[in-house]
């Protein structure tokens, strides 16, 4: 290996939702790292746009991103700049796995070499990293196994909502395996969390153009403040009486277009908000119809 180079080489992003959570952030990087740089990308969305600042923004040869929701361990990034300047000459990113609790291993940490976006650019995609790649297929990135930190996307009733709308809208995009939706679904059952069941109701009434494109806290945060207002209607005790079945079938069932999500919808505001009255019912099938707009 090359003896590490000076950190002067490598730029630190910190995406992040507001200035306070950056400022943070910042200052406990700053307390391992005293001299390392740190640039804020802060309440820029969608998604791509804001991977997109890092590389426009970025004058050093390296730069790493850092999500607001991410825990490094204590030397994590020295690793990964070593691996970086280490690398061949197809190796344009190296990504360092982070561990979820409750999950497992999820997400990563990535570093990467400027030059590759002379000539390319992340796209606005609902799996920007993975289109990106698949965009340059010659070139390469080297995933590190070993856990370099902790991912914690659920941290206030906005994020869990925000985690759960984008996860399901990510395994629609992919058409993956269900595996990981059903595990989710079990677990949002179990919690009971008003924001993360609301988040389950909401994927299936967005719009075609809201899955498919890259993830917007924006506009997540305008369909949360939507909805926030039903959590005095909720049905806390729904899930207590067998119904988890029913709702997970009725719910797989309209995932996979075997049913009309007006089915589905109606079951929903019947039954886990309570909406029975025309009025009601009718305040509701608006919000629907604003949802499926954003």
């Amino acid at each position: 290996m090359k003896t590490k180079e000076n950190l002067n080489s490598l730029t630190v992003f910190i995406i992040s939702s507001d200035k306070i959570t950056y400022l943070k952030k910042k200052k406990k990087l700053l307390s391992e790292y005293k001299k390392i740089l740190i640039k804020p990308i802060i309440s820029v969305y969608p998604m791509a746009r804001a991977f997109n600042e890092m590389h426009l923004k970025c004058q050093t040869k390296y730069f790493l991103q850092l999500d607001e929701d991410m825990d490094l361990k204590k030397g994590a990034i020295n690793k990964l700049y070593e691996e970086i300047i280490n690398s061949n000459a197809r190796t344009i990113c190296v990504t360092g796995q982070l561990y979820e609790k409750g999950f497992g291993p999820g997400g990563s940490v990535k570093i990467w070499k400027k030059k590759i976006f002379n000539y390319f650019s992340f796209g606005d995609h609902r799996t920007v990293d993975r289109k990106f790649f698949r965009k340059i297929f010659y070139f390469k990135k080297k995933n590190l196994l070993e856990t370099f930190g902790y991912h914690k996307p659920r941290f206030n009733n906005f994020s869990k909502f925000s985690k759960v709308l984008g996860d399901i809208s990510k395994w629609r995009y992919l058409k993956s395996n269900k595996i990981y939706l059903y595990q989710m679904l079990e677990r949002v059952i179990i919690e009971k969390n008003f924001y993360e069941i609301m988040a389950v109701f909401v994927s299936l009434n967005v719009n075609k153009n809201f899955v498919i494109k890259s993830k917007d806290y924006k506009k997540d945060k305008q369909i949360f403040n939507l909805i926030k207002n039903l959590e005095k209607n909720f049905n806390l005790n729904f899930f207590d009486n067998n119904n988890s079945v029913n709702f997970l079938n009725l719910f797989m069932d309209t995932y996979e277009k075997k049913q009309n999500v007006a089915v589905f919808n109606e079951y929903f505001i019947n039954n886990l908000l309570k909406l029975k009255s025309k009025r009601s019912f009718n305040l509701s099938n608006s919000m629907i119809n604003m949802i499926n707009k954003i």
